[in-house]
C-alpha cells in the first residue's frame, strides 16, 4: 500500500472514530470534552516540545547516533510526562472549578494523565522511524491507532456514556489513549529483534553522552515547536475566557457549554474537513517551490506560489458551496441531528480563507522563513483572545466563531504579506506586469 493510500485510510478511520464518539456520548458530553480539548492539545505539545521533529532530523543526519538520540529523547519526554501527570493529579479539581467554572470536566482532565505519556512515547518512536526513512511504518501505525480506538468505541464507550456526561467525556479520552497503545505496540513489534530485546536496557546505559545529545535535540526542537506552543496556549485560554465570561454575565452555563461543544466538535470539523486535500496539493507543489528558491529562480517560485494559492481557493469555493447548500444533509447524515446546521451555513463562506492557511505555511517553510510564523501567531492569538473576551456579552456563542475567524484572517494575511514582500525584495514581477509585457510585446511584433 502506498503512503498516500495508507494516509487516506487513516484519515477516513479517524473521521469514523470522531463520528462514532459524537453519536455515542451525545452533545452534553461532547461539550465537556470540547472544554478540556485545548488543555489536552497544550499538554501534548509541552510534553513533546518538538522532540519528534528533532529526533527525525538528527537521526537522518547522524544514523550512527540513533541509540543515543533515542535514549536522550525518551528520558526527556518521560520526565516531562511524569511532571505533567503529577500536575494533573493535584490540580485537576482546582482547574475544573476555578478556571473552567465546570466541575463536570474533572474526570476528563484526570484522563489526560493517562493519555499524555502514551502520546509522548508513540511520537518519539515515530520520530525514530521517520529519521530512518521508514515513513510507511508510521503511516501504517496511524491506521492501527484508529482501529484500536474504534474497537474501544464500539465495545466500551456505550458503558461510559450510560454513566452520565462526565463519564462519556472520560470515555472519549480513554478511547484516544487506547489508540496510542495500539500504535505503540505496532511500532514495537515491527522493530528488529535486537531493538525489541534491548530498547529498555539502553535507557540505563551510562555510556551515552546524554548532555550533548540533549543540547542537539533541544536546539532543533524548541524553535520548531515555539509557534505551535504559542498557538496552543491561546487555544488553551479560549474555554477559560468563555466559561468565566458566561459565569460573570450570569448566562445559562449548561446550554452554552452544549452549544460550545456543537460549534467546536460538530461544526468546525466539517468546515476544515476538506483541508486534507489542500495539504495533499500543498505537498505536491512544495518540492518545485523549494527547488526554485534553492536555485534562486524566484520568478518561477512566485508563479508556483500563486498557482498553489489559487488552486486551493478554487477547491475551497467548491467545498464551501457544498457545505453551504448541504448543511442540513451533512449534519443529519453525520450526526443524526440538524442542531448546529445553521452555524455551519452561516460560517461556511467566512471560513473560505482557511483553505490558504496551509499553502502559506508550506510556502514559508520553502522560503526558510518558518520563524516568521511565531510573530504572526502571537499577534493573531492576542487579538483573538481580546475579541473573545469583549464580544461574548453581545454575540454569545458566535463570539467563539468570530474571534477564531478574525485571528485566522490576521495570521494568514500577515503570512501572505511576508511571502509577497520576500518575492518583491528579490525583484519578482507581479503576474499582471508579466501579462502586460507579453501583450505589449505581441502588439509591437504585429
Amino acid at each position: 500500500m502506498s503512503i498516500l493510500g495508507a494516509a487516506t485510510i487513516g484519515k477516513l478511520l479517524s473521521m469514523l472514530a470522531r463520528l462514532l464518539t459524537v453519536r455515542t456520548i451525545k452533545s452534553e458530553a461532547m461539550g465537556i470534552f470540547s472544554l478540556i480539548n485545548p488543555l489536552m492539545v497544550l499538554l501534548i505539545n509541552l510534553s513533546q516540545i518538538g522532540l519528534p521533529v528533532a529526533i527525525s532530523t538528527l537521526i537522518a543526519k547522524k544514523p550512527n547516533d540513533s541509540r543515543k538520540i533515542y535514549v536522550t529523547a525518551f528520558i526527556i519526554g518521560i520526565l516531562l510526562s511524569i511532571l505533567i501527570m503529577l500536575l494533573i493529579f493535584f490540580l485537576a479539581p482546582i482547574f475544573a472549578k476555578f478556571c473552567l467554572k465546570n466541575e463536570s470536566t474533572t474526570l476528563a482532565i484526570y484522563g489526560l494523565g493517562l493519555l499524555i505519556p502514551l502520546t509522548t512515547t508513540s511520537s518519539i518512536i515515530k520520530g525514530i522511524y521517520i529519521g530512518k526513512r521508514k515513513v510507511q511504518y508510521t503511516t501504517n501505525s496511524s491506521i492501527v491507532e484508529e482501529i484500536f480506538r474504534l474497537s474501544f468505541l464500539l465495545f466500551a464507550i456505550g458503558y461510559f456514556s450510560k454513566q452520565g456526561p462526565e463519564m462519556g467525556a472520560l470515555g472519549a479520552v480513554i478511547g484516544m489513549a487506547f489508540g496510542e497503545v495500539g500504535q505503540t505496540l505496532y511500532l514495537y513489534f515491527i522493530a528488529s529483534k535486537n531493538t525489541k530485546k534491548n530498547c529498555l536496557s539502553w535507557l540505563f546505559d551510562k555510556n551515552y553522552e546524554s548532555k550533548y545529545a540533549a543540547k542537539e535535540l533541544l536546539k532543533i526542537s524548541l524553535p520548531a515547536t515555539a509557534s505551535k506552543i504559542i498557538g496552543s496556549v491561546a487555544y488553551f485560554f479560549e474555554p477559560i475566557i468563555f466559561t468565566n465570561m458566561v459565569y460573570k454575565l450570569n448566562l445559562d452555563m449548561n446550554s452554552l457549554v452544549i452549544e460550545y461543544g456543537i460549534l467546536t466538535s460538530y461544526v468546525f470539523p466539517i468546515l476544515v474537513l476538506p483541508s486534507y486535500f489542500i495539504i495533499a496539493i500543498s505537498n505536491y507543489f512544495l518540492p518545485d517551490l523549494a527547488k526554485s528558491i534553492e536555485t534562486r529562480d524566484y520568478q518561477t517560485g512566485y508563479l508556483i506560489f500563486l498557482k498553489l494559492i489559487f488552486t486551493s481557493l478554487g477547491l475551497g469555493i467548491i467545498f464551501t458551496n457544498i457545505i453551504f447548500f448541504g448543511s442540513d444533509f451533512l449534519f443529519n447524515t453525520l450526526y443524526k441531528t440538524t442542531k448546529g446546521a445553521e452555524y455551519l451555513k452561516v460560517l461556511s463562506f467566512p471560513f473560505l480563507i482557511f483553505y490558504i492557511e496551509t499553502p502559506c505555511i508550506i510556502s514559508l517553510h520553502a522560503l526558510s522563513r518558518s520563524n516568521k510564523t511565531i510573530l504572526s501567531t502571537i499577534i493573531s492569538s492576542l487579538i483573538r483572545l481580546f475579541l473573545l473576551f469583549f464580544s461574548i456579552k453581545y454575540l454569545s456563542i458566535y463570539a467563539v466563531a468570530i474571534s477564531t475567524l478574525v485571528g485566522a484572517y490576521i495570521d494568514i494575511l500577515l503570512n501572505l504579506v511576508d511571502i509577497i514582500s520576500f518575492f518583491k525584495r528579490n525583484n519578482v514581477q507581479s503576474i499582471f506586469k508579466i501579462q502586460y509585457k507579453k501583450k505589449f510585446a505581441n502588439i509591437y511584433k504585429s
